[in-house]
């Protein structure tokens, strides 16, 4: 229970969003709060952001380009509205998902 559970959902995420990675890599794969995680694509080799497709139940997912915002703190902002937007739709369907109100 508890922190082991939650230990084991984040090992689970990580591990899907290694088998969806385009780049076919953990490297670039950062834990950036408790249960979200950022991953960066090297453009300059081809991969974008809507190269990531993971059709998982225990993940959501936002992606942005880079490219599109000037600073990377707006870029950061962007991303985590966007998170935060998805995992509301999340919950919305799936309820009893959420762990506190």
């Amino acid at each position: 229970g508890g922190h082991e559970a939650g230990d084991n959902l984040i090992k689970e995420c990580v591990k899907q969003l290694i088998a969806c990675n385009p780049t076919g890599d953990s490297e670039l794969i950062y834990r950036y709060s408790g249960d979200e995680f950022c991953i960066l694509f090297p453009f300059a080799k081809g991969y974008h952001s809507e190269d990531l497709e993971c059709p998982s139940e225990i993940c959501t997912l936002a992606t942005k380009f880079s490219g599109d915002y000037e600073t990377v703190d707006d870029l950061f902002v962007a991303t985590n509205n966007l998170l935060l937007a998805r995992k509301e739709e999340h919950y919305k369907l799936h309820p009893n998902d959420r762990r506190c109100k």
